[in-house]
């Protein structure tokens, strides 16, 4: 599923800066929360071969309201380890299947 819809992102993000649009709108908010869990669970990689979503990512990251989801919630939220991490190589083989 999130394979499917980081390359419609990245399609989408071909033809306007921002998912639905030229600016900011409720479409890139309502996913922001879903990419940033992935990169939380060290799974970036799905957008590794994907600049345009990599690039959307880094300047939802830079706007102000991304710090209300990046502070939140405290440090327990990271007790995953970053599995994701040891598991991509695994991941990336049953995307590719």
């Amino acid at each position: 599923m999130f394979e499917k819809t980081v390359a419609e992102m990245e399609v989408q993000l071909g033809k306007t800066p921002w998912l639905a649009s030229d600016t900011y709108t409720l479409a890139d908010a309502e996913i922001t929360p879903y990419i940033e869990r992935i990169d939380r669970l060290g799974l970036a990689g799905l957008w590794e071969n994907r600049p345009r979503v990599a690039d959307w990512f880094a300047r939802i990251k830079a706007r102000p309201s991304y710090k209300a989801i990046a502070d939140y919630p405290p440090t327990d939220y990271d007790d995953t380890g970053r599995d994701g991490l040891k598991d991509w190589p695994r991941i990336k083989q049953l995307i590719a299947a």
